[in-house]
């Protein structure tokens, strides 16, 4: 059977949320999308009903995924969490929702991170955790997030900076959503400034070191919402790319910049932050070598790389730094007997090394 657009239950539901079909629709309604978009050839009638249904029960298949709800007499409608918010009352927390959408809600701009909406009395935070090495982190329930401008020093009174700033007294609500996956954007919920702006040191566009200006932000409504674990290492993966490209001087640099104070991720489990930036650096001045055992890793990776894995020798999970000092290249073999056994004397060695390393 031929494959209709991106898959038939993904172009009913782009065509549900376009107003290309009734909100509450049926066969003959996904019959004249198909002659719309003319597709060849057609699917018969049982491939239709076979699709609708199959994707409004729970009983055909784990692994397809239940888009719509049976109404009554052939009709259906999408389930909640596959309908576009129209408006900002219907953006739950939670919602993956794409940049189209939050335009339309929010009636801002197409672009930026900071988008002031003057129509509904917003200022759309973004935290994009995919454009960069260093980006707004959580400290526990405060997301640290940084302010505009991306080349040299920020100004706490540029633009949305001062909206932001002034936020407690100019009745602006603040909405928060971040991205993990490229053009995914994630509504948070309504957020607050906890604490005064404070000012650090990041990188710019042109690998210059400024200084930012860094607001401290808390969701006002609690909710049980949290990313899904899978999410959180695409991510991390993604940005491990990115940091392979930089020179040994850029990653000492940022290594020595690198926080201290651990962080986590609220998932659907614990997920320790792992600085991407002191795992490459481990990794290279392991240069393909264990530093357990001193054999090559067991195969080359598609850069060409004997493969290692990163290990922190005092946990993370008990308290232990995400610093260059803390963090050792291993190869698979030997990180699982490190997490399994973790013999004094192993233990010893490494942080012989980390020591050496870290001068």
């Amino acid at each position: 059977m031929a494959k209709y657009g991106k898959g038939l239950n993904i172009e009913i539901v782009k065509a549900v949320n376009r107003g290309e079909i009734p909100e509450r629709f049926n066969r003959m309604d996904i019959r004249g999308l198909v002659t719309r978009k003319g597709w060849s050839p057609p699917p018969p009638d049982t491939y239709i009903n076979a699709t609708l249904s199959n994707a409004a029960t729970d009983a055909h298949s784990p692994t397809v995924k239940n888009y719509f709800v049976s109404v009554n007499n052939g009709y259906y409608e999408l389930r909640d969490q596959y309908k576009r918010p129209k408006s900002i009352s219907e953006l739950t927390i939670g919602k993956t929702v794409d940049n189209e959408t939050l335009c339309n809600i929010f009636k801002c701009s197409h672009q930026g991170e900071m988008r002031r909406a003057l129509n509904t009395n917003s200022l759309v935070l973004i935290s994009d955790h995919t454009t960069g090495i260093y980006d707004d982190l959580w400290d526990g329930q405060v997301l640290n997030y940084t302010g505009m401008g991306l080349i040299g020093d920020q100004d706490i009174n540029f633009m949305q900076n001062k909206t932001l700033k002034e936020s407690g007294n100019n009745n602006v609500e603040l909405h928060l959503l971040e991205i993990y996956i490229d053009k995914k954007y994630i509504y948070r919920g309504k957020v607050k400034l906890n604490g005064e702006p404070y000012q650090d040191q990041q990188y710019d566009q042109n690998e210059n070191y400024r200084k930012v200006w860094i607001f401290p932000l808390s969701l006002i409504e609690t909710s049980d919402f949290k990313l899904d674990d899978s999410i959180i290492e695409k991510n991390l993966l993604l940005k491990e790319k990115k940091v392979m490209k930089l020179t040994d001087k850029q990653l000492w640099l940022r290594a020595k910049k690198n926080m201290s104070k651990n962080r986590t991720v609220t998932s659907s489990s614990t997920v320790y932050y792992r600085d991407p930036v002191i795992s490459e650096l481990a990794k290279r001045l392991a240069d393909g070598v264990c530093q357990l055992c001193e054999e090559n890793g067991p195969f080359k990776d598609k850069a060409d790389r004997y493969f290692l894995e990163t290990h922190h020798i005092n946990w993370l999970a008990n308290g232990g730094k995400d610093t260059i000092d803390n963090t050792i290249a291993l190869c698979p073999n030997c990180h699982r007997k490190m997490h399994i056994i973790n013999d004094i004397r192993d233990v010893k060695k490494l942080k012989a090394l980390t020591r050496i390393f870290s001068k």
